[in-house]
């Protein structure tokens, strides 16, 4: 089964990144090129999407990493071109946008991201956000997604497993440990 094709019209998708389902199957995709979320069913029809190009909140500005929140199927998005994340309503209301632009080395209440690109979260709604430029990753909280941690920070000359170079995809796995494709250094690495 393939679903969408290039293009501009609905179910259409240009440089699709981020993916998720939600609970009832319903695939979720960050359709970046187009700047909007698009909805398939588990067979592969359009249902529906939301967004369009911008800054303001509800806007996307090329969205890449995705998350859908098991709690209440809230479509988390990860925005390159904004450095923020959004938080939607399954039916694409923005409630909440996270972050601004700057290049943090030190956690913050405001978590700053510049040019974020992977995300993943766990069944508490944490969040853990590649922040690409920053070269490092970060943890917020599932409550009020403050910076609660943060991972790699700039590449020790060593290349030593505490550096990331440009973290670009990220996932939880079983035991909670952090997998993170450490995109320039050409490799995975694994936090216990």
């Amino acid at each position: 089964m393939k679903i969408g094709e290039s293009g501009k019209e609905p179910g259409q998708l240009s440089k699709p990144h981020g993916i998720g389902v939600d609970a009832d199957g319903i695939i979720v995709v960050n359709d970046s090129g187009n700047h909007r979320v698009q909805f398939f069913s588990p067979s592969g029809k359009f249902i529906r999407s939301f967004g369009q190009h911008g800054k303001a909140k509800g806007q996307l500005d090329y969205p890449v990493g995705l998350f859908v929140d098991p709690r209440q199927g809230n479509i988390i998005v990860v925005e390159n071109n904004n450095h923020r994340i959004q938080i939607f309503t399954p039916g694409g209301s923005s409630l909440r946008l996270i972050g601004l632009q700057g290049t943090a080395t030190t956690p913050a209440p405001e978590p700053k991201f510049y040019y974020p690109w992977g995300l993943a979260g766990d069944r508490n709604g944490c969040l853990v956000v590649c922040d690409q430029s920053n070269n490092r990753v970060v943890l917020l909280d599932g409550e009020d997604y403050q910076l609660y941690e943060q991972v790699g920070r700039p590449i020790p000359s060593d290349q030593t497993i505490a550096g990331l170079l440009q973290p670009g995809g990220v996932t939880i796995d079983k035991a909670g440990n952090l997998v993170i494709a450490d995109s320039e250094h050409r490799r995975v690495v694994i936090y216990k």
